[in-house]
Formats: structure tokens, sequence, C-alpha cells
């Protein structure tokens, strides 16, 4: 087939869009040549270029199938990772909710449980929670009326800078059925 690209003066390692543009220009000049000229050679110059224009239109479609298959492919397994990952969250998702409202079930409506609450509703506040450490519940102060309770106490933390402080805390919470709502959360001043 290289052969006959030289011979024709088609370049064979052209894009197909080039290769195309040549095949016509070519065969436009042959069509005017074998009118005109009468030039018998310009005929089978005309089908033999007509043959490989066709032969490598073919392969060109081909081609394009195939890439497009990939892509295909590709996209498929783009789709498969992203419901797969949807499921995953939805998975987790849901078992969060579960083990959330499973422990907001278990509540103790008492100064142990209230304590613990305000410490997990201190440390969301915290810059560094990873670093708090909190006061026993020996040294703080926990007061009970009713289904409200106030828990006073501190937390020693890094702050912004990377400095542990002392931040005392008043917390407010009511235990409802099912979960203890803050009511208030201070940071007073030392």
């Amino acid at each position: 087939m290289a052969d006959y690209f030289k011979e024709l003066g088609l370049e064979s390692s052209a894009s197909y869009a080039e290769f195309s543009r040549q095949c016509e220009q070519q065969l436009k000049d042959l069509q005017r040549s074998f009118v005109f000229d009468k030039d018998e050679s310009a005929l089978k110059r005309i089908d033999l270029i007509t043959k490989i224009r066709d032969e490598i239109t073919s392969q060109e479609v081909l081609s394009r199938y195939a890439e497009g298959l990939e892509k295909n492919k590709k996209d498929n397994a783009l789709m498969a990772k992203t419901i797969g990952l949807l499921f995953v969250g939805a998975i987790v998702g849901t078992w969060g909710i579960i083990g959330l409202s499973k422990l907001s079930r278990d509540i103790k409506p008492d100064k142990i449980g209230a304590f613990t609450a305000c410490q997990e509703l201190v440390r969301m506040r915290l810059k560094a929670p990873s670093t708090a450490d909190f006061a026993s519940y020996s040294e703080s102060t926990v007061i009970e009326d009713d289904r409200y309770f106030r828990v006073t106490s501190y937390v020693d933390a890094q702050n912004a800078f990377g400095a542990k402080l002392r931040n005392r805390w008043v917390c407010h919470v009511q235990a409802k059925k099912e979960t203890w709502q803050l009511i208030d959360l201070e940071f007073p001043a030392l």
C-alpha cells in the first residue's frame, strides 16, 4: 500500500483529514486530465485512488469505532466506580445514622451522662481536639434541676499557635427522650 501512496504522490503518514483532502485534489486533477486530454492512464489512477481512499476511509471508520468503544469502556468503568462509591457512602452514612441514633437512645439523664455530653460539645469547639485533657468528674461541678444540668469544668488543650492552655467552661444541657440538647456553652475568662 505504501508503494501506491508514493506512486500517486500521497503522504502515507498524513492525518485522515489531510489524506482525504489529498485524494480529492488528486481525483479532481486526474478527472480534468482524463476529460481534456483523454489520458487513459488517468482513468486507471482514478480507480486506484478511489480504491485506496475507500479502504483508508473504512480503516478510519473502524479506528474511530474502536476509539469509541474504548471511550465507552472508560466511561462505563468511571460510572461503575462512581456508583460503587455512592453505594459505599450510603452504607457508611446509614451505619453512622443507626450508630448515632443508638447512642442517642442509650442516654441516661444523670449527672455523669450530662458531664460526658458536655465534654463532647466542648471538644467539638476546640482548635486541636486531639490534644484535649479534660478535668475528671471529681474535679468538676455538675448541678441537676429536673432534666436540666449545669456542668462547670476545664480542659487543657492546644490553641491555634500550639500552646497548651487551660480553658474553663460552663455547659447547660437538657435531657430529652433520646438525646442531649445544648442550652448554652460558655468559656468564661479566668
